[in-house]
Order: structure tokens, then C-alpha cells, then sequence
């Protein structure tokens, strides 16, 4: 019935750390003792932590102002949600795709490493090469950001042998880029035909071609201006003076052929008598003949007709005879 009081505490701690709560303890004990046998301690649960199931060691013996320590471990069972995203986006610019992501952690956490996220392709858009930078401790709400950079694209113009053009190339961003395109230059005695693409179509019968985005993008590419000679048209032949234009000239024979040593032949005669006589004058009305001093003209220029023919015919004769003696 001689006791004293012995003083000690019950620790519950987290193994190696954090102290979850101290209980302290007495007992009564004979006053010649100096030490207390703890045969049991009462039990405890800790949100996110389990007991160790090798703690407490008991029966343990303490003496005054001694512990007996109950040791946790975490308990990765008991979680909860967090929730994060992963924002691919162009850098400092354009978002093009945000996804939201959650992930299960220990329920006394408060953040979350991210290990690795979902590679995405993005047409007209390379990802940066040191993008996302991982791993990253994200709390709940965060963002792991992925970013991009917008592709350039170069497209060239070129000619054929047959002319030139006055941009041979221009380097765009392939999404947000504005193409100035190019004017062909035909060589001289040559004319411009039209633009193909490497595929050998045509894109263009224009002098001047911009390319048009595909896709709502621009593509690396390569066009072709393409030439012609000009066709030669002779000028129209040129009009003979005094001649109608377009008409073919007409050809006037020679009103006298040519005689022998250059003589001319007589003109076609009168009609001739015997011994080479000249026809009767016309006769006009109750027999009488026409002529001079009659007053008709007409008689006088018949007979002057006749005489003059008569004397070529007696001319003609006299050459036949002479050429026959000869």
C-alpha cells in the first residue's frame, strides 16, 4: 500500500518523423521502485497512417519521464483526387488543346509529380524540343504546359529556259503566313503560257501567281512558270499603184504583133474587091451615096477608112513580093 506515482508518456509517431499525438501517463508504484512494466496502450487511427504491426514492444518497462512510442507508416490506401491539366499550346500564343487530367493521391498530399504527358501532333506545328519540362509537382488546379512552334515553309518559282521571275522564293509560317506569291517575266519573242506545280498541273494561266493555303496551311513547294515563242505573222503584201487592193492585175495584150525586121502588121482592113478595089461607099436613101460635102460625117470617116486601108494592102503586097524575090 506504500506507492508513489511513476509519470510517463504513450508517443504516437510516424516512423523516422511527424509525432501524431503524446498521451501522458501515470501509475502507481511501490515507493522503493523506480520503474513501471506497461503491459498494454490504447489504440489509436490516424487519417492516412496504419499502425506498424510490429508496435508497440510490449511488455516494456519505463522508468519516470520515459515513452513508449507507437510507431505509423503511411497508409498509400487511403487517397484522393487531384485534379490538374495539360494545355498544349503555342508558345505565347494559341492554345490549341487543353485535357483535363486527375490523378489519385495519398490522402495527406498535396501535390502530384507528373512523370510524363500524352504526345499530340498538330498540323502546321512542331513541339518545342525541351517542352514539357518533366517531371513537375502539380497541386490541384495546376497546368503542365506542352508548347509548340509554328512550321515555316519555303516555296520557290522558278522559269523555264524562255523567260524569268521576279521572286524566285519566300520562307512563311505555314498556319499564320501571308504568301506574295510570283510574277513571270517572258524572255523577248517569247510569251507567258501558264504556272504548274511539281506534278506537272496547272495552277495558273495568270502572269502573276500567289499559292492558296491547303488545309488552311501552306506547304513547302515548288512552281514553274512556263513560256512560248510568239508566232510571226507576215505583213499583208503591199498594193500595185493604180491597181485596186486585192484585185489581181489585169494583162492588156499588145494591140500590134511584130513583124518581121521589126515591121508592124497592118491593122485589120475593109473588106476588099477584085483587084484589090475597095468596097462601093455605103449607099444611102433613092441610091445616093454618102459623103463629102453631104453633111454626114459618118460617110466621110468611112471613106477615109478605105483609102487608108487600101494603101496598107497594096503596102502588104509589095513586101510579100519583094520577100519572095529575095
Amino acid at each position: 500500500t506504500a506507492t508513489k506515482k511513476l509519470n510517463y508518456q504513450v508517443v504516437y509517431q510516424v516512423e523516422g518523423g511527424e509525432v501524431l499525438e503524446t498521451l501522458d501517463k501515470s501509475a502507481d508504484i511501490w515507493v522503493l521502485d523506480n520503474s513501471y512494466k506497461v503491459e498494454s496502450v490504447e489504440s489509436k487511427t490516424f487519417n492516412g497512417y496504419k499502425q506498424k504491426a510490429d508496435s508497440p514492444k510490449l511488455p516494456q518497462e519505463v522508468k519516470e519521464g520515459e515513452q513508449v512510442v507507437v510507431l505509423y507508416e503511411a497508409d498509400k490506401t487511403a487517397t484522393k483526387k487531384l485534379n490538374y491539366q495539360v494545355v498544349y499550346q503555342v508558345e505565347g500564343g494559341e492554345v490549341l488543346e487543353t485535357v483535363d487530367k486527375s490523378a489519385d493521391i495519398w490522402v495527406l498530399d498535396n501535390s502530384y509529380k507528373v512523370e510524363n504527358v500524352e504526345s499530340k501532333t498538330f498540323n502546321g506545328y512542331k513541339q518545342k524540343a525541351d517542352s514539357p519540362n518533366l517531371p513537375q509537382d502539380v497541386k490541384n488546379g495546376e497546368i503542365v504546359y506542352v508548347y509548340y512552334l509554328e512550321n515555316e515553309v519555303t516555296i520557290k518559282y522558278i522559269a523555264d529556259a524562255n523567260g524569268n521571275v521576279n521572286n524566285d522564293s519566300e520562307t512563311i509560317l505555314a498556319v499564320n503566313g501571308t504568301a506574295t506569291g510570283s510574277t513571270a517575266i517572258a524572255a523577248t519573242g517569247y510569251h507567258f503560257v501558264n504556272w504548274t506545280n511539281e506534278e506537272g498541273t496547272v495552277v495558273s494561266t495568270d502572269e502573276t501567281y500567289v499559292p492558296e493555303r491547303v488545309n488552311e496551311l501552306y506547304a513547302a513547294a515548288t512552281y514553274t512558270a512556263h513560256f512560248e515563242e510568239d508566232v510571226v505573222t507576215p505583213p499583208a503584201p503591199t498594193p500595185t499603184p493604180d491597181e485596186p487592193t486585192g484585185t489581181t492585175p489585169t494583162v492588156t495584150a499588145p494591140t500590134e504583133a511584130t513583124a518581121v525586121l521589126g515591121e508592124a502588121f497592118a491593122p485589120v482592113q475593109p473588106e476588099v474587091g477584085v483587084l484589090g478595089e475597095a468596097a462601093a461607099p455605103e449607099v444611102g436613101v433613092l441610091g445616093e451615096a454618102k459623103g463629102p460635102g453631104t453633111g454626114d460625117t459618118a460617110p466621110i470617116a468611112a471613106w477615109s477608112l478605105i483609102i487608108v486601108g487600101a494603101i496598107l494592102t497594096l503596102g502588104i503586097s509589095a513586101k510579100k513580093r519583094k520577100k519572095e524575090e529575095q
